[in-house]
């Protein structure tokens, strides 16, 4: 058993479907148009779903659409049964439909329904999902075609106006709506068919369009003010009348869409508002006078400035009132070019206050002109330059002083502009070697820069002329007219000069505290003792050679010495012997290794030597020599003490890498098991002489 929907306005037809799906055991449930069938929905679920296409209220076609929009009812299986399929070049699964019946005499119609049903319990569906079932049975009708033809050319005129065009049945819910109507209100045909009409609109509207709906008996009814709908936001006008036929009775519901008008209406009222809030707000002064010269307007600022409210001025000449007599006749005279040449001017003039001040402002004034061509009025826009007059003399002063000061600096002035300097002091001139005048001689700046540090050059200033860093701080090396090179340190900002980008910079010379800085880093890493490099500077140099090593595939030999019995030497003797037993095993240890190795103290007793280049040199060689060395050592020293040294060495092998960390520690461990080895001789000789112990 099935549970089976057929929606048919057909009585008869739905009779037909009822009896024949009933006796084979189907659970059947009837409806007579598509918006009946869509409230079945809500709570009735079937299996499969009879439809016919030419229905009132919601017809065939768009049910068909409207159920495959429903996720929760996407897997029934739908069938249209069509009177019109053979008139109707159709593609039913365009729609959403499974299969397609051509309506006919009822018992070719058993024969096909059952066939279909047949065909899905048996899970065989190719025939009836490509082919009209029952096509061939039936012939075209011309009335069919031609009542076709007349919906279709409906349906264009319809989809194609400016008015959004609804049909409610009487339950205000939407049984129709044109495509405008669809971009109204921001829905799909789908989500609107079958929804209560003034659910369209908020709260505050529901019920009024809600009455007006129930008054269509007494004719057609409108709502002319703007109502917004949901959810698009769209200001529409609403026209409700009712349609009659013989078998039915719906509503006609039109939307005209006035939000263009509303919001041309809105933004010509806020901009007439914004106009006068501007005039009035502004701190420009406004004014305008009719073609008399008398003052039809004033702005607050331009009130205030001169001390008068605006029925003090309404009307007054202008030139008399508020010009003083000195500059009377050349503004008459602008006036008077103004209307002549139908175009804006600029000028400057004082107006008067109410006490007597004179007050300097920039005016922009313009003709206006009615439209046959004669003069209105004159409007003026003019700005307080009070300020600025002072601003004038005050920069002039500025740039005095500047100059002043800059000529006398001690630090390195200069501007450049399109590559070339505009201004340089004399400090910087001098900085370079050469005269102000041959700097200012279309020199750019480049031939100042060292080669290798002139693209970071180009770069910063590049960055401050396209805005991108308003100031930098950086340093490189320049070039003084002799050739010499010199260190210098540059501040430098992006600035306006004469309209058009340019760059300034101070600089200083700091060649000096480079040459103090080198000799402060190479202290920083030297043994002060020895001289030898300390473990930082050891460390900091053997890992670029081991990267080195390992780039250019060869070997390094690390040695570990270790000075023996180092604290015997200073509890005996004391720490200045300690001390000079060190600088001793460090000159030892120089002479037995070549000035290419790198050679270092890296602790109190202990000293290690990376040999750079170890072709043909193996630890045993290096052991010898050292131990040479240490002989030759001892047989001329006529001190307290000899010196005894062990040591232990590690190779780097480029094809086995290891870290620098790895090598130290390995060469430790091998110095150690030497020093261990040397403490079981039997009779070990002792660092400090026969005698002197005591």
């Amino acid at each position: 058993m099935k549970k089976i929907m057929v929606v048919d306005n057909d009585i008869m037809m739905l009779e037909f479907m009822s009896d024949l799906l009933e006796k084979k055991g189907h659970d059947v449930l009837t409806a007579n148009d598509g918006l009946t069938a869509l409230e079945n929905l809500e709570s009735y679920f079937p299996d499969i779903m009879f439809i016919d296409l030419v229905m009132p209220n919601i017809d065939g076609e768009k049910l068909c659409r409207k159920i495959r929009s429903i996720p929760e009812l996407k897997d029934i299986y739908i069938i249209i049964v069509s009177a019109i399929a053979a008139e109707q070049d159709m593609n039913f699964t365009d729609i959403g439909a499974d299969s397609c019946i051509a309506k006919g005499p009822f018992d070719k119609m058993s024969e096909h329904v059952l066939y279909v049903l047949d065909r899905l319990d048996k899970n065989i569906r190719d025939d009836i999902t490509k082919n009209i079932i029952g096509l061939g049975d039936f012939h075209s009708r011309d009335i069919t075609k031609e009542l076709l033809t007349f919906k279709r050319h409906s349906d264009a005129i319809l989809n194609n106006i400016s008015e959004g065009i609804l049909e409610l049945n009487l339950n205000k819910k939407i049984i129709y709506a044109n495509h405008f109507a669809n971009s109204l209100i921001g829905s799909g045909e789908q989500e609107l068919l079958g929804s209560f009409f003034p659910d369209m609109f908020d709260a505050a509207h529901q019920m009024r369009v809600k009455e007006l709906i129930d008054l269509i008996d007494y004719g057609p009814q409108e709502i002319t003010d703007d109502i917004p709908l949901n959810p698009s936001g769209k200001m529409v006008s609403v026209n409700i009348f009712p349609v009659h036929d013989d078998e039915r009775k719906s509503i006609i519901v039109i939307l005209k869409d006035n939000t263009n008008r509303r919001q041309t209406e809105y933004a010509l009222k806020k901009e007439k508002k914004f106009s006068e809030t501007l005039v009035q707000s502004s701190p420009t002064f406004f004014v305008a006078m009719d073609s008399k010269g008398n003052i039809i307007m004033m702005n607050e600022a331009m009130l205030k400035a001169i001390d008068y409210n605006l029925d003090e001025v309404a009307g007054k000449d202008y030139l008399t009132s508020f010009i003083p007599q000195s500059e009377r006749d050349n503004l008459s005279k602008v006036f008077d070019n103004l209307v002549r040449e139908r175009k804006p001017t600029t000028n400057t003039n004082c107006i008067l206050t109410k006490y007597g001040r004179e007050l300097p402002v920039e005016w922009h004034g313009s003709p206006v002109f009615k439209e046959n061509g004669e003069f209105d009025f004159f409007f003026g826009v003019g700005i307080d330059i009070t300020e600025r007059k002072k601003a004038e003399m005050a920069l002039k002063e500025s740039e005095d002083k500047f100059r002043n000061f800059a000529e006398q600096s001690i630090v390195g002035i200069n501007l450049i502009q399109d590559g070339v300097f505009k201004y340089v002091n004399p400090r910087f001139a001098e900085i370079f070697g050469y005269t102000v005048e041959e700097c200012l001689n279309d020199m750019s700046f480049c031939e100042l820069v060292y080669p290798e540090d002139l693209p970071i050059v180009e770069e910063h200033i590049s960055r401050r002329l396209s805005g991108e860093a308003e100031s930098v701080r950086y340093d490189f090396r320049g070039i003084k007219k002799t050739g010499e090179i010199i260190h210098v340190e540059i501040f430098g900002s992006s600035i306006l000069f004469n309209g058009k980008p340019a760059s300034t910079a101070t600089l200083l010379d700091i060649t000096e505290r480079k040459r103090m800085e080198s000799e402060i880093r190479e202290l920083s890493l030297r043994d002060h003792l020895t001289e030898l490099y300390n473990r930082r500077g050891f460390i900091s140099l053997a890992e670029q050679q081991i990267k080195a090593a390992h780039r250019d595939n060869k070997k390094l030999l690390l040695t570990f010495i270790d000075l023996d019995d180092l604290k015997l030497i200073n509890d005996k003797l004391g720490h200045e012997e300690g001390d000079r037993a060190i600088t001793e095993t460090a000159d030892i240890i120089r002479h037995a290794f070549r000035q290419s190795d790198i050679i270092a103290r890296v602790g109190g007793d202990e000293f290690a030597v990376l040999a750079i280049d170890s072709t043909g040199i193996n630890s045993e060689a290096f052991s010898k020599r050292l131990q040479q060395k240490i002989d030759e050592y001892n047989a001329i020293n006529s001190g307290p003490y000899t010196i005894s040294m062990s040591w232990g060495t590690a190779v780097f092998d480029p094809k086995v890498p290891i870290s620098m960390g790895e090598l130290m520690s390995s060469a430790d461990k091998l110095m150690y098991k030497n020093k261990r080895a040397k403490q079981k001789v039997e009779n070990p000789v002792t660092p400090v002489k026969t005698g002197i112990q005591n």
